[in-house]
């Protein structure tokens, strides 16, 4: 069997998707264990929708496409309609125009080799797509390309229904993969076995006991709403499959991993808690909605990491209108802290108990309580936000690397985290004063670190400590700067702006963090970014071939250098470009005593 009838099958399966709404819904086709299934309920209305997304807008712009122009030459871009057409008879708008309904790829179990044992019967990897009166027309543009290629298949019937097997080679007649026409559905798989398990289920009207009837599937829809696509992992499903994995390694290698059994191991690590990994991606005309979660039976092992406590989630003043994103946060870093030593505890007793010691006596080195007089004086609100330099905006983006971002966390007791980074500082010697240059704004020490033969460029490191937050910053210290001057009331806050208002209005009480981002200016940035990486490789390209030249006079074209980006630095898009697809970007997260959960919206320019 050529490798290339195995890619022309995928590639039209992962084409076309679905005609008219078959009586079947695709996920009754699955069990409700299936460890992987990615759905799509109505492929004409993605497509649709894509089309008016931010996303294909972008890419199908006019600028775009010369910012781009050396990506989709060497890509071949702009032939791959007629390519298309030359091999199939149909562009690829009319191959996309054959979808009408569901689609759906789904890992049907976890019972397969792990080991490097060859059972191709063990690939329990399905598609199925709704075609409709279309299915003609791929059966026949599937034995035309069989034909071609010279396919090594066969017929076999099953339950009335013809199934197209195609063997390994000439000389294996095992099935390499499989695919059937159900009543206008249209079914492929790696397993032979599993695509006449699914034939039945098709005929029965669904598996005995089927995903889309399940309760954790239908929690999951009940969040995700009208999605265009759902993915949902179930990872207690898994876990067998991970179990096995650790044990191979174990004989293997003599020994388990970090010295205990695996059901304890996983137990420790807390893998053995989670339930299912989910997400929902609606794109409909005005914005984009992505929801997901990660559901468990119980929190504990890294799961307590994530130290997320009950909001509403904090809207402190000191966020600046002016910056571009900002991010916050009801969060216990000292709860994270004692949840990492837990685990550690857990994973290795030993090892951790020798580290105790080290922090007392590095206690009475500087005079304090790590634990307690520095992680134990912050506080729960945890704000993550970017800036861009000072003089730049939207309609005048700078590359990412110029961007400075500021991270403050709340305090319950100042004096005593104060006394414990002035007692680090001293741990450092008497150099580390010098390090850090003090200088007083708006009654407040900005301390900023300062060392010889620091590389032009880099960015640098500031930080201040007030009765309320530490701020620390990543650039200059003007981002500091404007969050003292919010501490102070002498600036507009990031939530009095009216598209904020409106972007964050549907944020529940129970939020633990929120989230606002000016998208139209990070898409400015990464583009000013791909934009300056192309230039200097570029650049470097040029003085490769011109050493070259010098070395052996020869010439030598530019641009063959591995790093390079194809594209155009001179064609990119400009401010007024990328205002017309993009514009700001909310969300917010939560949790219960089963899981935690995110809403995160794309707004598109209206």
């Amino acid at each position: 069997m050529k490798p290339s009838l195995l890619l022309t099958s995928v590639s039209l399966f992962v084409t076309f998707t679905a005609n008219i709404f078959a009586a079947t819904p695709l996920v009754n086709l699955v069990d409700e264990n299936a460890p992987l299934v990615v759905s799509i309920n109505d492929v004409p209305k993605m497509v649709k929708n894509w089309e008016g997304s931010p996303w294909s807008k972008t890419w199908n712009d006019e600028q775009m496409k010369k910012f781009l122009a050396p990506f989709r030459s060497q890509m071949k871009v702009d032939q791959w309609s007629d390519e298309c057409k030359a091999a199939t008879g149909y562009t690829l708008a009319e191959l996309i125009e054959f979808a009408t309904g569901e689609a759906m790829i789904a890992l049907t179990n976890a019972d397969f080799p792990i080991d490097g044992e060859q059972d191709r019967d063990k690939r329990p990897v399905l598609l199925a797509l709704e075609v409709g009166d279309n299915a003609g027309k791929i059966e026949k543009l599937i034995a035309e390309n069989d034909e071609k290629k010279h396919a090594i298949s066969r017929i076999e019937e099953f339950s009335g229904v013809k199934l197209h097997v195609y063997a390994v080679s000439e000389k294996d007649a095992t099935a390499d993969y499989s695919w059937a026409m159900v009543d206008g559905v249209w079914l492929f798989s790696l397993s032979k076995t599993e695509l006449t398990k699914t034939v039945d289920a098709l005929k029965n009207g669904r598996m005995a006991a089927p995903l889309g009837g399940s309760e954790r599937f239908l929690r999951v829809k009940k969040e995700t709403g009208d999605a265009n696509v759902t993915v949902l992992v179930n990872i207690q499903s898994l876990q067998p499959l991970l179990k096995t994995a650790l044990e191979a390694k174990a004989k293997q290698s003599g020994s388990n991993t970090l010295g205990l059994p695996p059901e304890t191991l996983l137990s420790v690590l807390g893998i053995d808690a989670l339930r299912d990994l989910y997400l929902g991606v609606a794109m409909g005309e005005g914005a984009t909605d992505f929801v997901g979660g990660l559901t468990y039976s119980e929190c504990k092992g890294f799961l307590k990491i994530l130290a997320y406590q009950d909001g509403p989630a904090p809207r402190p003043e000191f966020v600046s209108a002016k910056w571009i994103t900002a991010t916050t946060a009801r969060f216990s870093l000292f709860e994270a802290y004692t949840a990492i030593r837990s685990l550690a505890e857990g994973l290795n007793p030993i090892l951790a108990g020798m580290v105790q010691p080290q922090i007392k006596n590095l206690n009475q080195q500087l005079g304090i309580d790590i634990e307690r007089d520095l992680l134990g004086s912050l506080g729960n609100e945890l704000i993550v936000a970017n800036a861009m330099r000072p003089g730049a905006t939207a309609d005048t983006p700078t590359p990412l690397s110029e961007f400075e971002q500021l991270y403050a966390i709340s305090l319950k007791n100042p004096t005593a985290f104060t006394n414990a980074v002035d007692a680090l500082k001293r741990m450092a010697g008497p150099q580390a004063e010098k390090l850090f240059v003090k200088r007083e704004y708006l009654g407040h020490a900005i301390y900023t670190y300062e060392k010889e033969g620091t590389p032009a460029g880099q960015k640098g490191f500031c930080y201040a400590i007030t009765p309320q937050y530490v701020f620390v910053a990543v650039g200059t210290s003007a981002v500091i700067e404007t969050a003292l001057q919010g501490l102070s009331g002498k600036q507009p806050t990031l939530w009095q702006l009216p598209e904020v208002k409106e972007a964050l209005a549907d944020v529940p009480e129970k939020a633990m963090t929120i989230e606002y981002q000016n998208t139209r200016a990070m898409i400015g940035g990464m583009i000013e970014t791909f934009a300056q990486m192309a230039s200097m490789f570029a650049a470097r390209q040029q003085a490769a071939a011109g050493d070259e030249d010098e070395g052996e006079g020869e010439d030598e074209p530019v641009g063959t250098a591995k790093n390079d980006l194809s594209l155009d630095p001179s064609a990119k898009p400009d401010a007024a470009t990328i205002a017309k697809y993009w514009s700001t970007a909310s969300g917010y997260a939560w949790r219960d005593s089963q899981g935690l959960y995110f809403h995160s919206k794309l707004n598109h320019v209206k």
